[in-house]
């Protein structure tokens, strides 16, 4: 019989080490189908007490409970587990603050620490929970938020627990007194949010600035019957179509268009991509967002002349040579002397100083040759300046009469305003008189209390959008509390800025906003949280921005936000593998070897692919489809793409054609016959080896003598239906027969699709079985092939690093881990350069020869090449710290990767590299598909002590 605590203490580390990844319930891995709660230990099946706690002890991340059982039950209830680690608890100190800003890197509690304080706000407003505004940055996050929030409040109204703890002592609350007002007030707020659920003020920062613009529309001055479009993507192609039109009918929109493709092939060179429309649709859609991304137009005036400012460099090198002439004991090089005679001023001689184009013991230079250096050095800076604006003017001039026709035919005949051109609206109105009352009356509240997550992909313009709102309320009594990590800005495409974190805190400097930094990884396991710090360490990053090939850059805005990268983490384990492959090829051939093993710790839904770009995505997604691996993506597939419909269609082309001996074949090496038959693959192609080598006839006579129980109804009853039967009523056939949908519920998704494909035919008339297998092969449009993989259960996830950010996954596997220089991804977009001034946008053409040139150009390319590395390194972070046990990342060489020399070349790996492969820690089993066995078990935690160890 067990009676202390010691006792106790071994029989929880015994089972600890018996099952080391127990379901995880409340935030406490427990073996046992009962919940803890604060005042006892309840079934969860009739929610009835079965012991009272009398002793609580933690041996490292161990615990073990030792329960009182009431009357009736066993005389000592045990409970033993491995605890995650305490959930963070509200800073009381944090309370006085109306301004609060916590810095938090990635699984450190941020978004449970915001709920915290959205709790407490509830607390103190009295629960009028209207009050309070909490932002997130994407409707799946905001959606979770209100799962958090209501869970909360749920537990402190039912005295539950929340995160495996008490939700009232975690906000502060521990007294009785406050523990029972914190309860009415909690209670009477849940009852307001399911009377009125609009009262209840979760959702991103898009859904906020419509309610604003909503409230507005009297004062934009539009028509009553205005309608908002918040993709303008499809509005953007019908007026490119309207344009495309014109140019047809009008000889002012030919000329404008002439000139634009004259340049297009200037700029693009002996290659370009010749895809008229697309050209024209990408360069406008880059022009519009950045446009609106920045609220500022781009600059229409021509500046400079260039033919002007080429005149004058003209003047200062005539002068420049007759200087020289008449000083022969001056001896010039050959190069930059014939540069100025033949008055080439591209030649890269004018990039350096006048004493080093001198030969050896060529006299002094006198004061009027220096001067005059300087003088045609400064105005090939100012030429080049001008000339790289002016290259861009023919885009402009077609990007102004796109969006004058886009104001005519969409805002003007269609009465269609886009979000975007609202944002920009609502900016010339937010600061008038009277704005803020007549946006609360509208809205019929007013709010007072703030709370942003991921502030660091907050748009500029949307969050000037709201700042006079957050500024009122904090003229009121109100708070603000921002929650963000600038390592994780993955949106600057999108207008996030990680800059604008510190300059919100810049601004709101007079009122003492309060810092907190999170510096604990909750999520990760030691070993990841370990490899990240090594990653992510700003003394490395210093080593690996010399690495990266190209213009030196100085890195000082990325180090400065990694500076506080490093992470405490809360338990021990983890695996990490690190693998330096020869291209993507190769990264694709491994993955496919090495999701086998993988799949062998791992359940398939606990396991995640990160990619950076939606085509990557498809690829794999195909290739996992291939390997008759279930896949939830959110992309769309090919339907034939599908192993077991390939199957299918393979039946059916031996049913449309008796003689297709190929087509036989492939069904019999399936997965359908293979299941029927009992038969591995290996044991089909040796009966094939013996039996499959003569005509489809002789195969099938075969068949009809070897397999016998199955023959007459699976391929007999088929083949006369395919004389009598429609396309599809044969496939539906076919999937009762070998009773597919019971067999493979997991392709339940694709099956239907093929026969939507089969009844669409048949509807229009065409319902011939070869007129199916046409289409099958190509024969229509693409889109009727395409299905969404999204929501499939126990499936492989695929998707890229932007659409991970927030999630989390036991296994995380990166295929192409890479850190290129920018330019090297961005092809002939590498020279277009969009840099905002005070008022406006400047369209810039920057290659090499510019830059040399034009100092002031070359620093602005750094700056953006800068942004762009920061923001790359960014999106590895993001990819690599969404792990909880193991991390995989394959690093391809190819292409100028600096990231995979980074990564094998530290020393800090030196101990667990091996040739082209770095391993830290091991991959434990049970994995998480014990995990699912051992919650299936009956309880086993609530034990009598007694019996449980003689």
């Amino acid at each position: 019989m067990l009676e202390s605590v010691q006792d106790c203490i071994g029989l929880a580390l015994l089972y600890a080490c018996l099952f080391r990844d127990l379901r995880e319930r409340h935030g406490r891995l427990i073996l046992s189908e009962a919940e803890y709660y604060p005042n006892g230990l309840f079934n969860s099946r009739d929610r009835t007490c079965v012991g009272r706690l009398v002793h609580y002890t933690k041996p490292n991340s161990l615990f073990a409970e030792l329960y009182e059982a009431p009357e009736g039950h066993v005389k000592r209830i045990f409970l033993l587990g491995v605890e995650r680690g305490t959930a963070p608890h509200y800073n009381r100190g944090d309370v006085s603050a109306s301004i609060l800003f916590v810095r938090s890197s990635a699984g450190s509690g941020k978004t449970h620490h915001l709920a915290l304080r959205y709790i407490r706000l509830l607390l103190e407003t009295g629960g009028d929970s209207s009050t309070i505004v909490a932002i997130t940055f994407t409707n799946k996050a905001a959606r979770e938020m209100r799962e958090r929030l209501l869970e909360i409040m749920k537990s402190i109204v039912l005295d539950l627990p929340f995160c495996g703890m008490d939700p009232l002592d975690m906000v502060g609350c521990r007294s009785k007194a406050e523990r029972e007002k914190a309860k009415r007030v909690v209670e009477r707020s849940l009852e307001r949010i399911f009377r009125d659920y609009w009262s209840f003020n979760v959702g991103t920062i898009d859904s906020l600035v419509n309610l604003i613009l909503q409230a507005s529309m009297f004062r934009l001055d539009l028509p009553h019957d205005s309608e908002i479009a918040e993709d303008t993507s499809s509005l953007r192609g019908y007026v490119l179509d309207s344009l495309i039109q014109g140019i047809v009918d009008d000889e002012g929109i030919r000329a404008i268009f002439d000139t634009f493709l004259e340049r297009y092939l200037e700029i693009e060179g002996e290659n370009p991509s010749w895809y008229p429309r697309r050209i024209l649709g990408d360069i406008l859609s880059l022009l519009w967002e950045e446009e609106w991304k920045e609220n500022k137009p781009f600059a229409m005036k021509q500046g400079k002349d260039p033919a002007r400012l080429r005149a004058r460099i003209m003047e200062v090198m005539e002068a420049l040579e007759k200087a020289f002439e008449g000083s022969p004991s001056v001896r010039l090089g050959k190069v930059a002397l014939s540069a100025i005679k033949s008055r080439n001023f591209r030649s890269n001689c004018f990039t350096k100083g006048l004493e080093e184009c001198l030969l050896k013991g060529s006299a002094s230079l006198d004061q009027r040759m220096v001067m005059l250096w300087r003088k045609l050095t400064e105005e090939l800076s100012c030429y080049y300046r001008a000339l790289s604006e002016s290259k861009f003017w023919p885009y402009l001039e077609v990007y102004k009469l796109f969006k004058e026709t886009f104001f005519r035919e969409v805002n003007q005949g269609r009465r269609t305003i886009g979000i975007e051109q609202l944002n920009s609206l609502l900016q010339r109105i937010i600061g008038s008189d009277g704005f803020i009352p007549e946006v609360y009356y509208s809205l019929s509240s007013r709010y007072l209390h703030f709370l942003v997550d991921e502030f660091q992909d907050t748009n500029h313009l949307q969050w000037k959008n709201i700042e006079v709102l957050v500024e009122e309320a904090l003229d009121s009594g109100g708070t603000l509390f921002l929650v963000g990590d600038p390592k994780q800005a993955i949106y600057r495409f999108r207008g996030g800025r990680a800059e604008l974190m510190e300059e919100v805190l810049e601004k709101f400097r007079s009122l003492g906003p309060a810092e907190h930094v999170l510096t604990t990884n909750y999520r990760s396991l030691e070993n990841i949280v370990n490899f990240n710090n090594v990653i992510f360490s700003r003394a490395n990053l210093e080593y690996l921005i010399g690495e990266i090939p190209g213009e030196r850059i100085s890195g000082e805005r990325l180090l400065k936000f990694y500076g506080s990268s490093y992470q405490l983490s809360r338990l021990p384990g983890g695996y990490v593998r690190c693998e330096m492959l020869k291209d993507e090829e190769s990264c694709m051939e491994r993955l496919k070897e090495i999701l086998p093993s993988i799949r062998g710790y791992f359940a398939d839904g606990d396991i995640a692919i990160l990619v950076r770009k939606n085509s990557e995505v498809r690829k794999i997604v195909r290739m996992l489809l291939e390997m008759g691996i279930r896949v939830d993506s959110d992309v769309t597939i090919h339907v034939f793409h599908n192993p077991l419909v390939r199957e299918i269609i393979h039946f059916l082309r031996f049913l449309e054609r008796p003689d297709d001996r190929l087509s036989l074949i492939g069904f019999l090496l399936g997965d359908i016959f293979g299941r029927w038959t009992g038969m591995e693959r290996d044991e089909i192609l040796d009966w094939l080896m013996q039996n499959g080598s003569g005509e489809s006839r002789d195969i099938c006579a075969r068949l009809e003598q070897d397999f016998q129980e199955i023959w007459p109804s699976r391929f007999e009853e088929l083949k006369r239906g395919t004389a009598v039967l429609s396309a599809y009523d044969l496939i539906v056939l076919f999937l009762k027969v070998w009773n597919i949908f019971e067999m493979f519920p997991e392709d339940v998704s694709f099956l239907l699709h093929l026969l939507e494909m089969a009844k669409g035919m048949a509807d229009k008339g065409d319902n011939s079985l070869r007129a199916f297998l046409r289409l099958s092969e190509g024969g229509g449009r693409e889109e009727i092939f395409l299905l969404k993989t999204k929501g499939i259960e126990d499936a492989v996830t695929v998707m890229t690093i932007h659409k991970a950010k927030g999630l989390e996954f036991p296994c995380v596997i990166v295929p192409f881990a890479r850190l290129e220089r920018p330019n090297q991804r961005r092809g002939r977009d590498a020279s277009r350069l969009v840099v905002p001034s005070r008022d406006e946008l400047r369209l810039l053409y920057t290659p090499k020869e510019y830059r040399e040139c034009c100092p002031e150009l070359k620093e602005m390319y750094k700056r953006r090449e800068e942004e762009a590395l920061f923001e790359d390194l960014n999106v590895l972070y993001v990819a690599f710290t969404r792990a909880k046990r193991s991390l995989y990342v394959f690093l391809p060489e190819g292409r100028g990767n600096a990231f995979a020399r980074y990564v094998f070349g530290l020393k800090e790996f030196s101990s667990s590299r091996k040739a082209e492969v770095i391993e830290i820690g091991r991959q434990e089993a049970p994995g998480p598909r014990i995990e699912r066995e051992v919650a299936d078990l009956p309880a086993i935690a609530a034990i009598d002590v007694a019996k449980g160890i003689k």
